[in-house]
């Protein structure tokens, strides 16, 4: 089980209940993820953020309705974004083994917050120079946002982080 850590405004948009006392990601791979709602222009998606490796993904064009269903939308496109990213074998079925239950909790991490603030302005200005979500090809915009420096790791890229992480003794 995972925590999806959310911002007020999409707590408050989805209507998301908290569990009331969330326990950290700790014994987990990855920890948790943070989400948080992002607009470009009129279009409205989601931004999913790893606490421990910043590792991204955006969600877009997603009717409300399916939005509900957040933890059913962030399995599916952490998967894919993982898949893209060529994370298969064992890495893959462990990260998915662990998403298997999501529940939702606040955010508590200012540092992945500011992180996250900053990704959604790559973000934004990425789709924008492409000139609409539409227009964009974001598995590949995706990519190229893990492979940005990224400070609150040293300088490290998002991948590279995600890819020691699951490095780790018994996921070969």
């Amino acid at each position: 089980m995972i925590y999806l850590r959310c911002t007020k405004q999409l707590l408050d948009d989805l209507a998301l209940a908290v569990d009331p006392a969330p326990a950290s990601g700790q014994n987990t791979i990855l920890g948790d993820w943070y989400a948080n709602v992002i607009r470009i222009r009129s279009c409205k998606g989601l931004l999913f953020t790893n606490e421990r490796t910043l590792f991204s993904f955006v969600v877009f064009d997603v009717p409300k309705a399916r939005r509900r269903d957040l933890g059913g939308l962030f399995t599916e496109h952490l998967r894919k974004a993982l898949v893209d990213e060529g994370v298969n074998g064992a890495g893959l079925d462990a990260v998915m083994k662990e998403v298997g239950a999501v529940r939702f909790a606040k955010t508590d991490n200012r540092s992945v917050l500011g992180s996250m603030n900053d990704l959604l302005g790559f973000y934004r200005y990425e789709i924008e120079s492409a000139g609409s979500i539409y227009h964009a090809d974001l598995p590949a915009i995706i990519k190229k946002l893990n492979r940005t420096p990224q400070t609150n790791l040293g300088g490290k890229y998002s991948i590279e982080a995600l890819t020691e992480l699951l490095r780790l003794p018994g996921l070969h």
